[in-house]
């Protein structure tokens, strides 16, 4: 006896793309509200910290006009609404700090965080990927065992930790590279480090992982039966099925480099995002908190939808469900 299941449910399987969008948008509103509340909660509002960052201090008199014009004096959920429909309009606040537009922060800030973001998630695809795979090929055997002892220790390495070693030994001691600056390759080299070593350490036990989990299926030992080499079977067949699980490590990191990326860029004085949050969370700048929060969200939403995306792509038994299913009746069919 088949259970029957609702027609919102069969609605939420097969509109996989548009599901997607609506919890995309919950999840967005959640978070924007979340934010919006708990920066409501800090001990000084945004008028207070409008003349402080300026040098000044404020009388009474002049706080009280300032919140009226602000709107700080309306309640809670007016103001939430009131800078919802300013967000739909693409206007994120003004900075206390820095007297600007928080967008155009944004937008001048995302360009070196990306640049730092995606240099080390290819360091760290070029070292965890051939090294995840040696260690399942030679199961058991002294590489094996070598690269899973390093990784535990990468993976138990704190980044601020790293970032300090990296900085005394490699700059300050040995002067190979210069200890804060922007714009060539060897100002970024140390944060590209401090980021990739300890993701590539977590990639390469999630990637043997999956390679044995592959190198257990029957189709595996067949083909090892058969006599087929080994270096035919790894490219043809276990890379292939490996993949899927891989693009989704893939996806899931790009928040953990993001979100990961302020105390380096902290600590080597690299002008990307995490740097300017850090220094907004220092003088309470809400509206660029706020909008940070907001942005870091859509960047986690955006490479979860697009590695769900991917892996049906790739993986055929994923294209049967959901989006990717078409209900076709066999008519007359026994």
């Amino acid at each position: 006896m088949t259970r029957r299941t609702s027609p919102f449910a069969r609605f939420w399987k097969r509109h996989f793309i548009l599901s997607r969008l609506i919890s995309f948008l919950l999840v967005l509103l959640g978070v924007s509200f979340l934010t919006f509340v708990v920066s409501s909660l800090a001990p000084s509002d945004g008028a207070e910290m409008y003349y402080l960052s300026r040098g000044i201090t404020p009388s009474p008199q002049l706080l009280e006009e300032t919140r009226e014009q602000m709107g700080l004096n309306q309640p809670l959920l007016v103001q939430y609404l009131h800078w919802l429909q300013n967000l739909l309009r693409g206007d994120l606040g003004e900075s206390y700090n820095f007297g600007e537009s928080v967008l155009r922060q944004l937008t001048r800030k995302l360009p070196n965080t990306l640049a730092l973001a995606g240099a080390a998630f290819l360091l760290t695809a070029l070292l965890s990927l051939p090294l995840g795979a040696l260690a399942a090929v030679r199961r058991g055997k002294v590489s094996d065992l070598l690269i899973r002892a390093i990784s535990f220790v990468g993976v138990s390495v704190p980044n601020f930790w790293l970032a300090l070693l990296l900085l005394y030994f490699l700059a300050v001691q040995l002067g190979l590279f210069p200890v804060i600056g922007t714009g060539v390759l060897k100002s970024m080299a140390l944060p590209v480090l401090t980021l990739a070593l300890p993701l590539s350490c977590s990639y390469v036990r999630q990637i043997r992982t999956a390679f044995l989990e592959e190198m257990g299926k029957d189709y595996y030992i067949g083909l090892k039966a058969r006599g087929i080499p080994g270096w035919r079977i790894f490219f043809s067949h276990l890379l292939s099925g490996a993949l899927s699980p891989i693009v989704t490590l893939a996806g899931m990191s790009v928040g953990s480099l993001l979100g990961g990326a302020a105390i380096v860029e902290t600590i080597f004085g690299w002008p990307g995002l995490g740097s300017m949050v850090v220094d907004a969370i220092r003088v309470r700048d809400y509206p660029v908190i706020q909008g940070y929060v907001l942005w870091m969200a859509v960047i986690y939403l955006l490479a979860g939808l697009v590695t769900d995306l991917v892996c049906c792509l790739l993986d055929p038994r994923q294209r049967q469900k959901g989006f990717w299913r078409r209900n076709v009746r066999k008519e007359g069919a026994k």
